[in-house]
C-alpha cells in the first residue's frame, strides 16, 4: 500500500481498509460507511474472524483512517458469534 502515498481520496481509505481484512456492508450503515473529516475518514466496517469448529465472531468497527495511512480504531463491538463452517 506504500505506492498510494498519503490518503487523500475516499477509495484510497476503502483499499487500505480492504487489505487489512475489513469488510463493508452497503445495507447497513454501522457497518459500511465512511465520511470525510478534516484529517482523514471516519469509517463504519466489520470483520469476521474464527470459524471451522470454532466461534465465527461478527465485530463491527468505528474506524479513522488518517491522511498518512494510519488506522485506529475508535470503538468495536461483538455483533454476532457462533459456530462456522468447514469448508
Amino acid at each position: 500500500i506504500d505506492f498510494l502515498g498519503g490518503i487523500n481520496k475516499l477509495d484510497e481509505a476503502l483499499l487500505l481498509l480492504y487489505v487489512k481484512d475489513y469488510n463493508f456492508d452497503k445495507t447497513d450503515v454501522t457497518m459500511g460507511s465512511i465520511k470525510e473529516v478534516g484529517n482523514g475518514y471516519e469509517v463504519r466496517a466489520y470483520k469476521e474472524v474464527g470459524g471451522c469448529g470454532t466461534p465465527l465472531v461478527k465485530s463491527s468497527y468505528h474506524l479513522h483512517v488518517c491522511s498518512l495511512g494510519q488506522v485506529s480504531i475508535l470503538s468495536s463491538k461483538v455483533v454476532s458469534s457462533k459456530v462456522g463452517p468447514c469448508y
